[in-house]
């Protein structure tokens, strides 16, 4: 919701924001998977 709302105006500046933002959300998930399948096999 949070990136739909950033490019509401379609502007390229908040686009590549959300952009950004999604990358770090995805790679704190594979972080965590990452961790979590180390950890416990």
């Amino acid at each position: 919701a949070y990136q739909q709302w950033l490019i509401r105006a379609r502007e390229p500046k908040a686009c590549f924001e959300a952009f950004l933002n999604n990358n770090q959300f995805g790679m704190v998930i594979f972080i965590g998977l990452l961790v979590d399948y180390l950890s416990f096999g």
